[in-house]
């Protein structure tokens, strides 16, 4: 985990289930000054690139003797779900400062918004995700597998087809279309070579009458 301008931090894996292990790291309130914004990401490396961008993002340290903030009230009041020209799907939503918000789009997956600004949230989704011409269903939650919490912004899209996915169609016809011409030509081929060898033999035989 790598926190700009402060250092980068090891996780350790916690847990380890069937698919999927836990990771966590502990970290000093010492390393932090009061009424900081830190953004953050995810890497391999120390001080390497982010490897996670869907998962970076930043947190808000409060005020000196502010305590332990209580969690924000989960609220969206704004959301945008759309398709790019290329098929990707942009999410851009505002809410309350500071929540886990999730796109769920059931039997696809969940996708976790990055928060890009004080209440306001976004993420672009890759168009290979997503069969072009099937239609989605999605909500907004605040975990991977929740219900949905605003009802009033979910709703659907219909998965654009792309361009590769056209080409690679026709390809796939072009590519039946001439191995069935194949196949028929070896059929002709046949039974030319058949016809012909009967013919001959045919006209090979011979009358050796008596003299």
């Amino acid at each position: 985990m790598v926190i700009h301008e402060v250092d980068s931090y090891k996780l350790q894996e916690t847990s380890n289930e069937v698919g999927y292990s836990t990771y966590t790291v502990f970290l000093e309130g010492d390393n932090f000054e009061w009424n900081t914004t830190y953004w953050f990401h995810y890497s391999n490396v120390e001080d390497g690139p982010d490897l996670a961008v869907d998962l970076s993002g930043w947190r808000h340290m409060p005020n000196e003797g502010a305590g332990v903030l209580p969690p924000p009230e989960w609220e969206i009041t704004d959301a945008e779900v759309s398709l790019t020209d290329n098929g990707d799907w942009e999410v851009y939503v505002k809410g309350n400062e500071g929540l886990d918000i999730f796109l769920i789009i059931p039997g696809l997956g969940s996708f976790l918004l990055t928060e890009t600004g004080p209440g306001e949230y976004g993420i672009a989704i890759n168009a290979t995700n997503f069969e072009g011409g099937k239609e989605y269903a999605f909500f907004f939650s605040n975990s991977t597998d929740g219900e949905d919490l605003a009802p009033g912004f979910g709703g659907s899209l219909v998965a654009r087809v792309i361009e590769r996915e056209k080409e690679k169609k026709e390809s796939s016809l072009l590519w039946l279309l001439l191995l069935i011409i194949a196949i028929l030509l070896i059929l002709i081929a046949i039974a030319v070579a058949v016809i012909a060898i009967r013919k001959q033999g045919e006209g090979g035989v011979m009358d050796w009458g008596e003299e």
